[in-house]
């Protein structure tokens, strides 16, 4: 949801209309991560920036036994698209439609969904993003249908995120950075290990000592970045501190803008997450 809310996201900003085609869980999700952009889902909603659909209700109008019927997609997932740019903005759509079929055991018919997509792509301009769990496509059985998904696509997104809650315990910092080492050895990452380990070090400490929460860790990898993020229960914004020379700690953010490629705080709810990237 990290991929797909920046895609969204970005399509707000840059003036576009999008068309989200998926799960209410998903659209929940989605409604976080645009809040914590600063923008009101419900209220681009209303605005018809962007439409807002169901995606199991949605397949259900246009499919028969699981099976998606070309006229009818054209008539369902056409006319939204062409309402969508009747405003002459150029169109996004985000659809997990596909990933329905696809869990369901559908899989060619999910092929055969993509294909209507790309067919109706040639009489109405959009560009569309889909989406598929990692856990529903990694089967050896599935690498042949795989990669008839990834043909039927101009660019192909492999998004690896986990994530995993720690109390506020002395030792919490360390338990944070066993886990993100344990993952970054798991993806094969192993060249960003020692900056990880002490940013997410970092990160966790910050979460004990300073917000005095709970918090929350993930870890994401995708288009040769790995973020780490830590939510935590304060709505206190990180400050740098002036620090003598002689002194153990208050060296954190220097530390951070020093390691991470990027990093940045988001406000959300009664809490905040503080993210660093990380290029590999």
């Amino acid at each position: 949801m990290g991929a797909v809310g920046a895609y969204l996201i970005d399509s707000i900003r840059s003036d576009e209309v999008a068309v989200a085609v998926m799960t209410p869980a998903h659209a929940a999700a989605l409604r976080a991560t645009m809040a914590a952009a600063g923008i009101d889902l419900d209220g681009e909603c209303e605005m018809r920036n962007i439409i807002l659909l169901d995606a199991a209700e949605t397949m259900s109008r246009f499919t028969t036994d699981d099976w998606p019927d070309a006229a009818a997609f054209r008539r369902v997932i056409g006319s939204v698209i062409e309402q969508a740019g009747s405003r002459g903005q150029r169109v996004r759509a985000f659809g997990e439609m596909v990933a329905l079929l696809w869990d369901a055991g559908q899989v060619t018919a999910a092929i055969e969904l993509e294909s209507l997509w790309n067919d109706l792509s040639v009489d109405v301009p959009f560009s569309l993003y889909c989406a598929y769990a990692a856990q529903s496509v990694g089967g050896d059985d599935q690498k042949p249908d795989l990669a008839r998904v990834c043909q039927l696509h101009s660019a192909v997104v492999s998004v690896a995120e986990t994530a995993r809650s720690f109390a506020q315990l002395s030792d919490a910092p360390t338990a944070a950075r066993r886990f993100v080492v344990g993952l970054l050895e798991t993806w094969g990452l192993h060249h960003v290990i020692d900056d990880a380990s002490l940013l997410t070090a970092e990160l966790a400490s910050n979460a004990v000592v300073h917000a005095k929460s709970d918090f929350t860790v993930a870890v994401s990898a995708r288009q040769g970045v790995v973020r780490i993020s830590v939510r935590d229960g304060s709505t206190a914004l990180p400050m740098s501190r002036a620090v003598s020379a002689v002194a153990l700690s208050g060296r954190g953010l220097g530390l951070i803008a020093t390691l991470a490629q990027r990093w940045g705080t988001e406000l959300i709810g009664d809490g905040k997450i503080v993210w660093v990237d990380i290029g590999h």
